[in-house]
């Protein structure tokens, strides 16, 4: 993993990750530095570029900055040469507000230790359509939207590389960085939209649209780069790896993939005469309380209970769960507002020894088997579950939600 990490480090994929420019202008480098420096070609095309007056006059900033109280002046003069360490405090912070996603949106990805810049193109669902944005403006190609300085929160001029767009799970955004500027008379939405169809049919830009030039096959520079974005982009790619396979989604399937045919519904079951609840009861140890609620309808099995209750009747038990509720709840819990409530749940368990991230899916199956038939609101209608649409389930789970909050 450590390795994998290291590699998607890119000169566009995160600045942190690279020497800043005080490292860079160092006479004595530091271990680490060096080491760096010895397998990034970026950086050491940076360090050749400095000249001796730039280390002269950085090193004099650096030093009366160590003798002096900070003044505003100086930290002006210092954020100059400092924008690396700015971007990396947007990156790691988590201090925000999250809002519904939305298309001309400035976004952290973060999942497993990695982070990126990323500007929303289109969502649907639970799935979120991004293209990175990077402050090497120089590395941009004609199509990539370049914004000015006045465009982002991050008050520098940015590209947005439509050539490194992908399709990430929407769990993966961390936080909220603010709206995208506008492009002179268009709406920045919209001008992606347009560079990104050109950009897929290898057409001309859209005229009006501020671009990086014409990408060369022997502009090695800014093919390196675009690999780079292509790595960073798979990695967030990668986030749907136990969420979802081949089948289709997995959440909520309890390691099945369907129920078997001659399944019979838990409340059937203790519903059969010839039987009470004391002696299912005595024979599975499931609560009294439970089974009545089983029996009723009112809940849905376990894992475990079913494994009893099919130990107990001698037939397969469904595994509950329709289709629709689990896909609404993996949208609900995908939106950036509901990040929290599987992360922090990771922490209050103890045998969960697992990345943070890992934690989506051990939360759904939870939320799933511990949600309540008691409904409200939306949940009143007398349609069977079945028939609900999945407006109706997110509702539920929004409902639920703010319960568990309370």
């Amino acid at each position: 993993m450590n390795e994998r990490r290291n590699r998607l480090g890119s000169p566009t994929a995160a600045a942190w990750a690279h020497l800043g420019d005080a490292e860079l202008a160092g006479v004595a480098l530091s271990q680490t530095a060096e080491e760096h420096l010895a397998g990034c070609p970026w950086c050491q095309r940076r360090r050749q570029a400095m000249s001796a007056q730039d280390r002269d006059e950085l090193s004099a900033m650096l030093e009366e900055l160590d003798a002096q109280p900070v003044s505003s002046a100086a930290l002006e003069a210092a954020a100059a040469w400092s924008l690396p360490s700015e971007l990396e405090a947007l990156l790691r912070t988590d201090e925000a507000g999250r809002p519904d996603v939305a298309p001309a949106q400035l976004w952290r990805l973060s999942w497993r230790g990695e982070d990126a810049l990323v500007v929303v193109l289109e969502r649907d669902s639970w799935w979120v359509r991004v293209a990175p944005l990077t402050t090497d403006v120089a590395l941009a190609d004609e199509y990539t939207f370049v914004a000015d300085e006045n465009s982002t929160t991050l008050r520098h001029p940015t590209g947005i590389f439509l050539r490194a767009a992908a399709t990430v799970p929407m769990y993966t955004f961390a936080r909220f960085l603010g709206d995208v500027g506008t492009a002179g008379s268009d709406d920045v939405g919209e001008s992606l939209r347009r560079l990104e169809a050109s950009c897929i049919r290898q057409a001309a830009p859209p005229d009006g649209l501020t671009t990086g030039s014409r990408l060369e096959p022997d502009d090695w520079d800014r093919l390196e780069a675009l690999d780079a974005l292509h790595d960073q982009m798979r990695w967030f790619e990668s986030a749907t790896r136990g969420v979802v396979d081949k089948s289709g989604l997995i959440v909520g399937r309890d390691g099945e993939i369907e129920s078997s045919p001659d399944a019979v519904d838990a409340s059937e079951l203790l519903k059969r005469p010839g039987g009470t609840l004391g002696e299912v009861m005595a024979a599975t140890h499931i609560e009294a309380v439970r089974l009545q609620a089983l029996k009723t309808g009112r809940a849905k099995p376990t894992r475990d209970e079913r494994a009893v209750l099919e130990q107990y009747f001698g037939v397969p038990v469904k595994t509950a769960h329709p289709p629709k509720k689990r896909l609404a709840l993996l949208e609900v819990l995908s939106r950036p507002s509901h990040r929290d409530d599987w992360l922090e749940w990771q922490q209050q368990i103890d045998a969960l020894d697992v990345e943070v991230e890992d934690a989506l899916v051990p939360f759904m199956e939870h939320m799933l088997e511990a949600s309540p038939a008691m409904r409200s609101g939306v949940t009143r209608s007398v349609q069977p579950e079945e028939e609900w649409s999945l407006d109706d389930w997110r509702r539920w789970w929004e409902e639920r939600f703010a319960l568990r909050r309370k």
